[in-house]
């Protein structure tokens, strides 16, 4: 009888202490993403149009890869392979409700980053971010 308890709580205190140690990492995952340097998003920025008019505006083949170098090298034995996707939008004003749109245009101010991650068997980080540039040139992120 006291064998089987210790057995039960043994599995117990293993199961409690694997999630944790699971859960922390995840977290961890999520924070070195979310907290990209906003240096790396400002080297992505052109200042200047064609017209050489002030009108900063994202670089997406330089945004990418300043993200892609960063996170290699962030997440290097966090986990195996990670997926990243950058898509650039538009915000409309349609009968006083935001609508999104793609961004085909060649001065893209916003784009939304989906980023996932499978760390562990069937765990995954999944999330979407935002960038997005400023009038005067300056950066705004959300998730």
């Amino acid at each position: 009888m006291s064998l089987s308890v210790i057995y039960f709580i043994d599995l117990i205190m293993i199961t409690l202490i694997s999630s944790f140690f699971v859960g922390t990492k995840g977290m961890h995952i999520k924070r070195i993403v979310t907290e990209i340097p906003t240096s790396l998003l400002a080297n992505s920025i052109v200042p200047i149009d064609d017209n050489e008019k002030f009108y900063p505006y994202f670089s997406i083949p330089m945004l990418k890869k300043n993200i892609n170098s960063y996170l290699t090298k962030s997440l290097k034995n966090e986990c195996n392979s990670y997926y990243i996707n950058f898509s650039p939008y538009k915000v409309i004003m349609v009968d006083n409700q935001e609508t999104y749109y793609i961004d085909t245009s060649e001065y893209i101010k916003n784009v939304q980053m989906h980023f996932r991650c499978n760390y562990f068997n069937n765990f995954n980080v999944d999330f979407y971010m935002k960038f997005i540039v400023l009038e005067k040139g300056g950066i705004s992120s959300e998730f």
